[in-house]
């Protein structure tokens, strides 16, 4: 193997081998736990100060579109006779919180004013961030979600976790208690 005059290897004579990264998946990349580190120590504040970007991922149009698939699939099951048991929508990562709010404005404005017959669904608001949580479950936008039984949250760790604990209903759900499909948003879980 030669340097080039910048110090580094020439291509040319180096193997394949010796060129192929090391490869893993994006949970074991030291990044990723740079990423975890950061956002429970800064909780809501990575979004209040403003050092995450967030209108491009958590706005009301990609709610809406959010929204209108989920509104397609819960029609799609009523259509397939499987619509008598509750729908969980489970959002990872839902730091500041403003996507799901979107989405559930949206959502039960079409349910409330389409006059479709839509089976019941439970929007679950995750994050790894216990400081986000206990944000969410004060705030007074998201409050009469709750109160309509719609909106639940859960410290979940996607990587680790194999149960959700809803905190409001205070149930855990674990592999196979479901009776219908899991719905997952994961908008702005991967940096």
């Amino acid at each position: 193997m030669s340097n080039d005059i910048m110090g580094t290897q020439s291509f040319s004579k180096v193997g394949f081998n010796e060129m192929t990264p090391h490869i893993y998946r994006f949970s074991e990349a030291p990044i990723w736990d740079l990423q975890r580190s950061y956002y429970q120590e800064q909780g809501i504040h990575a979004w209040q100060s403003e050092e995450v970007p967030q209108y491009i991922t958590n706005n009301p149009i990609i709610a809406v579109a959010y929204a209108e698939m989920i509104i397609g699939f819960l029609q799609d099951r009523i259509r397939l006779g499987d619509a008598t048991e509750p729908f969980t929508i489970l959002e990872l990562g839902a730091g500041s919180g403003r996507l799901a709010f979107h989405i559930l404005k949206e959502l039960c404005e079409l349910r409330d004013y389409s006059g479709l017959s839509l089976p019941p669904f439970r929007y679950v608001m995750s994050d790894l961030a216990v400081k986000n949580i206990a944000y969410w479950q004060q705030h007074s936008s998201l409050l009469p979600f709750v109160q309509q039984g719609v909106l639940d949250f859960a410290t979940f760790d996607a990587v680790r976790d194999t149960e959700i604990h809803l905190t409001q209903a205070d149930i855990r759900i674990q592999p196979g208690d479901l009776q219908q499909p899991l719905m997952v948003i994961a908008n702005y879980f991967f940096d």
